[in-house]
C-alpha cells in the first residue's frame, strides 16, 4: 500500500516488506494499524453468519469503533483495489459480500495469505481472449448499465436501462482462470 498523501508505505507479503520504512518500527500509529488489521478480521470472521445483509462496510468500522487512519490505510484501499470502486463507494459496499469474499479469498488470515496473479496486460487482454473465444455467440453492448440480473432454470435475463429489451442467454461459464504461463505475480515486469 503506497499512500502519497500520507508518505506510508507498506506491503503485508513479508516482515522487510511490512516495515519497508524502517521509521514504521517505532511509530505507534503503525503498530495501532497493525493491531486494527488482526482486530477487524477477527470480527469480520464473527460477523460472517450473522451479518446483517442491510448492513455496509461503513456501519460496521463504525459499529466497532475503526479508526479512519485504518479505514484510510488498509481496508477501504483494498476493497476500492478489488472492485475497482472509489473509497467513498466502498464504505457503501454491502458488508455480508463483503465479508463472505474476504474470507473465500483467503484475506481474513495474517498468515497463509494467497498470492494474487495478475494477467500481462490487464483486462484488456483478458477481454480480447474471451472476445476470441465466443466469436459470434456473444454480443457486447457498451455504455448499457446493468439494472437487474435474474437467474431461473432456464437461463439468466440481464435487464438493462429500460429503452433497451432484456438480453436473454443460457448460463455460459467462461474460463477465467489464467494458466501458469499466462499469469504473474504483481510488479514482476
Amino acid at each position: 500500500m503506497h499512500s502519497p498523501q500520507s508518505g506510508l508505505e507498506y506491503n503485508g507479503h513479508t516482515l522487510s516488506s511490512l516495515f519497508a520504512q524502517r521509521r514504521n518500527l517505532v511509530n505507534p500509529t503503525f503498530w495501532g494499524l497493525l493491531k486494527e488489521i488482526v482486530r477487524f478480521n477477527r470480527l469480520a470472521k464473527r460477523s460472517l453468519e450473522n451479518a446483517d445483509r442491510h448492513a455496509t462496510l461503513h456501519s460496521f468500522l463504525e459499529q466497532h469503533h475503526f479508526s479512519a487512519f485504518f479505514a484510510r490505510h488498509y481496508i477501504l484501499p483494498m476493497g476500492a483495489a478489488i472492485w475497482s470502486s472509489s473509497l467513498q463507494e466502498m464504505r457503501r459496499f454491502p458488508l455480508p459480500l463483503f465479508l463472505r469474499f474476504f474470507e473465500h479469498h483467503g484475506l481474513l488470515d495474517i498468515t497463509h495469505r494467497p498470492q494474487w496473479y495478475v494477467v500481462p496486460g490487464g483486462s484488456r487482454e483478458y477481454i480480447r481472449a474471451m472476445l476470441a473465444l465466443l466469436g459470434d455467440r456473444l454480443t457486447v453492448r457498451l455504455n448499457a448499465p446493468v439494472q437487474r440480473v435474474i437467474r431461473d432454470d432456464s437461463g439468466v435475463t440481464v435487464r438493462l436501462d429500460t429503452s433497451k429489451p432484456p438480453v436473454r442467454s443460457g448460463d455460459l461459464r467462461l474460463p477465467f482462470r489464467a494458466g501458469p504461463g499466462h499469469a504473474r505475480r504483481p510488479n514482476s515486469g
